[in-house]
């Protein structure tokens, strides 16, 4: 990775009337270096821009969630060709597309500037030495959530790597224009991660605010990278802290449905808010599963059929294909437009009324209540917890349907993998949970990849090998 120079630019004036602007994404020859940044007030700008990359249509609003669901088992393609090499494994250094890395890697370059300035920055009343902390804060628990993408899917899962094996290289501060990054180890990387997300809890306070972390946000993201670290008791004691004692509810059973066509939900721990006027476009996720659009992800016939086996658990009803004929593609409707709730969809699709509004105005999850349930099941299976394994998991089967549980006896690592295909289906989790679980990939009765093979983990783009070829390695295999 090629280092970046602070003078990348960063236009206040512009970020004040869009928050959507790309304003640090400017090539350093058509940038400036700002003359005055110096309060908090206009740092707490650029640490609202830094959260807005996670808006792009290359990260949480697409491509991280298309590219990696569709190299499993349970999302696949439908119509067109937008995804058809990362279905097929069909990709090298060459042909793969180098945004992801981009923008993750531009998003840290961000992170980084607001660090910088917040550095320069002196205060003395309290409630600026507050307000300071807790931009360090956010700035560092995004840093730490940009690496931690980066690494699942440029670098081996963590219980895949040995000492030498190499994740990303760790950027932590402005660099010089024209200087070379090489990069570190998996362990590395990850030690980094934990250290970030471990140092912004304290400065983030416990209140919620929609689109933004809160100390329990971060909690719950470091619940995840330590459950991908196999640190199983330290995964299950963040996890049911979250659960035990944070704003955070889960939605109830006849609710649930219609969430999903909401901006914001008594589970939404961190998630990007899109709207009419500002959202992740064309290629959003959303777009690309709506059949009106290019209805090219939706779930594999093998997904239906496996939620078919109980038509009375209420996410079965996510699944377009079982209530229309007209436009039977697989879609899960996870991103249905804000307002478009179930019975608007089915109206619509019968020709009875219109759409609230576009699909691309869904907000998408990057972490939920949910997730944290199964994260702390997860765990206690592990830790051969079985009691406790069942008290995070059952919630989630019983909300799916009341009539459902899991007796003691009965879960396993398995039935807990299960239930994480029926409540995460389309939300970027299926490939990394069975890659980190040592699974390989079976479509249709048919391994499709093992969980070793070289193709499990993204090249590093020729794009970046071109600019940095001496100092940076490639991926095996590629």
């Amino acid at each position: 990775m090629k280092k970046i120079n602070i003078v990348l630019t960063i236009f206040i004036a512009a970020f004040f009337f869009s928050c959507s602007e790309d304003f640090l994404d400017q090539s350093p020859s058509s940038s400036q270096l700002p003359e005055e940044i110096n309060s908090l007030q206009e740092v707490e700008l650029l640490v609202r821009g830094t959260y807005n990359s996670l808006q792009s249509a290359d990260y949480y609003n697409g491509s991280f969630i298309m590219k990696n669901d569709v190299r499993a088992d349970d999302m696949g393609l439908i119509n067109g060709s937008r995804l058809d090499d990362e279905y097929d494994f069909d990709y090298d250094a060459n042909s793969f597309d180098s945004d992801m890395w981009k923008v993750l890697f531009t998003a840290i370059r961000k992170a980084n500037s607001c660090l910088y300035f917040l550095d320069k920055i002196t205060v003395e009343k309290e409630e600026d030495i507050e307000k300071k902390q807790e931009l360090i804060g956010h700035a560092r628990a995004l840093r730490a959530l940009f690496h931690f993408d980066l690494a699942r899917i440029f670098a081996k899962q963590y219980p895949l790597a040995d000492d030498a094996d190499l994740g990303i290289p760790i950027v932590e501060e402005v660099l010089g224009e024209y200087d070379f990054l090489q990069r570190n180890t998996v362990k590395e990387t990850y030690q980094f991660i934990v250290d970030e997300f471990e140092a912004a809890i304290p400065m983030l306070g416990t209140s919620r605010k929609d689109g933004f972390l809160n100390a329990y946000g971060v909690k719950a993201l470091l619940s995840r990278v330590y459950l991908y670290m196999e640190n199983n008791p330290k995964a299950y004691e963040l996890a049911t802290d979250v659960i035990e004692n944070s704003p955070y509810k889960l939605i109830i059973n006849k609710e649930y449905v219609n969430s999903w066509s909401s901006t914001s939900t008594s589970e939404s721990i961190l998630s990007v808010i899109n709207s009419a006027e500002d959202n992740g476009g064309g290629e959003s996720v959303a777009n690309i599963s709506d059949p009106d659009s290019y209805g090219s992800f939706g779930s594999a016939k093998s997904f239906v059929s496996f939620m078919s086996a109980d038509v009375n658990d209420v996410r079965y009803n996510l699944l377009q294909e079982s209530k229309s004929s007209k436009r039977p593609n697989g879609r899960v409707l996870k991103y249905p437009g804000i307002g478009n709730t179930l019975s608007v969809v089915e109206a619509y699709l019968k020709g009875d009324g219109p759409l609230n509004s576009a699909t691309n105005t869904s907000s998408v999850p990057v972490i939920r209540l949910s997730e944290v349930y199964l994260i702390a099941a997860e765990a206690a299976v592990k830790n051969n917890d079985k009691p406790n394994a069942i008290k995070y998991l059952n919630p989630i089967v019983e909300r799916g349907n009341p009539a459902n549980t899991v007796a003691e006896a009965d879960v396993n690592l398995d039935r807990v993998l299960e239930e994480r295909r029926k409540e995460l289906v389309a939300e970027g989790h299926r490939f990394f949970d069975l890659i980190r679980n040592k699974r390989n990939i079976v479509r249709e009765t048919k391994t499709v990849l093992e969980y070793t093979d070289d193709l499990a983990v993204f090249p590093i783009p020729q794009e970046e090998m071109n600019v940095n070829g001496d100092h940076m390695i490639q991926n095996s295999g590629y």
